[in-house]
């Protein structure tokens, strides 16, 4: 879906919703939403309450963050 926005002109993607750290392999969306070369600016929207869980994995698959109340990865720090 994201690639079909971004064929569209879409740049910028936030996720968002709930608590988007409690999903199931959001560590790995992330990483390849951080693939698209059109992406320009990847957002993750948190609360920060599993951050301190996931702040690592999250590095490690080439994204960077702030711990804040909205997260931002942005293309150059989202890539290797």
């Amino acid at each position: 879906m994201a690639r079909s926005f971004v064929r569209h002109g879409v740049g910028k993607l936030r996720l968002t919703g709930g608590e988007p750290l409690l999903r199931k392999g959001v560590e790995g969306l992330i990483a390849k939403l951080a693939l698209i070369p059109e992406v320009e600016d990847l957002t993750l929207t948190t609360n920060g309450a599993s951050l301190d869980r996931k702040a690592r994995d999250l590095a490690a698959r080439g994204s960077a963050g702030s711990r804040s109340a909205s997260t931002r990865w942005t293309t150059p720090c989202s890539r290797p």
